[in-house]
């Protein structure tokens, strides 16, 4: 309790200090500018975060363009390797097919034979 007094003492005197000095420089006419300009730099600090922004908004409109270019090549390939093995596996049916047909042209040739 007594810490607790003494803190509110310490508390009191420097609100008081703090206080008189503002009497004292209140009239000044470099306090009265700064109280004018200090709103001001607010709102530079304000436009300078939106200007910030919109860098970072330029920035990824620019990534996502890159992105959806890499996109899309990307499926153009894709399509290309698509069409590659659907020909591949006709061929391969049509090998098939042959190797299947020949089989039995052997065999039944085989079988005529003996």
């Amino acid at each position: 309790n007594y810490q607790r007094r003494i803190q509110q003492l310490n508390a009191i005197r420097v609100i008081q200090r703090n206080g008189r000095a503002l009497m004292k420089i209140r009239n000044w006419k470099w306090w009265r500018l700064f109280t004018k300009i200090k709103p001001l730099l607010q709102v530079t600090r304000q436009d300078e975060e939106l200007t910030q922004k919109q860098e970072e908004i330029r920035r990824m409109k620019t990534e996502m363009e890159s992105r959806t270019l890499q996109i899309q090549e990307t499926e153009q390939q894709l399509q290309m390797v698509q069409q590659e093995r659907t020909v591949i596996n006709e061929r391969l049916i049509h090998l098939t097919e042959a190797l299947v047909e020949s089989d039995e042209v052997r065999r039944k040739r085989n079988i005529s034979m003996i």
